[in-house]
């Protein structure tokens, strides 16, 4: 009969099943208990990870902008600038990204590679404004019609792993595009057979900073490689320095659009 039916439905509510009513209720009568031992559980959890890549000295939530060179036969490596990774990529998914990728680097290849070509060219573009931001002196020379000294820089990311290395991190490594192929582009010998590289007689300051020059190493073949998802590891950008009072040893960015702000020290965009 109609007025026996049993009504089904969204309305209906779920009923528990009798073995699970006593879980249900000692959860009920010491939920603030559970809560507690959740909170401090995170707050432990959260200190052993820390702790766990401090004593790695994994850091991969800093990006250090470092700049190379070779100034009288010696390898020199400077640091340009510091920030968060979650200020250079914005969110929370591109600082994935990024670190999904540093995991997947090795002292043999230590640069950074994205699966998907415009993840690839997001996080070079996020580098790019980064330096946009901070160096402005010499676009702002540029329309003052006031003379820059500029040149063109190679740049890619990296999480070098070599045993030597301080501290483990993201790394934007730069070098000018000309001293990098003359660092490792063959000198010819006397008789016109292929001779060593001039890498072989660089010195330098310390003994771990030989591990950079594997990583310089790898950069130029990548830019020359024939395989486009290589050459796409690394950019190209170009920096310079207006040629007046302002502090020498400090490199500005002179061409291109899309930066995210109109404070700071340069603008910048790849070259191609």
């Amino acid at each position: 009969m109609a007025g026996n039916r049993t009504r089904s439905g969204p309305a209906q509510m779920w009923e528990i099943p009798k073995w699970l009513q006593p879980v249900v209720d000692f959860v009920i009568a010491n939920w603030k208990w559970f809560a507690l031992v959740g909170t401090w559980g995170g707050i432990v959890l959260y200190w052993v990870r820390s702790w766990y890549f401090w004593k790695r000295k994994q850091f991969l939530h800093q990006v250090n902008f470092s700049l190379n060179y070779v100034e009288d036969g010696v390898l020199v490596l400077r640091t340009l600038l510091e920030d968060t990774a979650r200020q250079v990529w914005l969110n929370d998914y591109g600082v994935q990204l990024v670190e999904a990728a540093a995991r997947g680097t090795t002292v043999k290849q230590p640069f950074l590679r994205l699966g998907n070509d415009d993840d690839m060219d997001f996080v070079k573009r996020a580098v790019l404004n980064v330096l946009s931001e901070r160096f402005a002196a010499a676009y702002i020379g540029r329309a003052l019609d006031i003379p820059v000294a500029k040149g063109r820089f190679v740049f890619g990311i990296t999480c070098e792993k070599y045993g030597g290395i301080r501290t483990q991190k993201l790394r934007v490594i730069l070098m000018r595009r000309e001293h990098l192929d003359a660092l490792f582009t063959p000198r010819p010998n006397p008789d016109g057979t292929p001779g060593p590289a001039p890498e072989s007689s660089i010195r330098f300051a310390a003994a771990s900073h030989s591990d950079r020059l594997i990583t310089l190493r790898v950069m130029h073949s990548l830019l020359n490689s024939k395989k486009e998802w290589e050459r796409k590891m690394v950019g190209e950008v170009e920096l310079g320095l207006p040629m007046t009072a302002l502090d020498p040893r400090e490199p500005t960015i002179v061409r291109g659009a899309g930066t995210r702000g109109e404070t700071g020290r340069a603008v910048a965009t790849p070259t191609s």
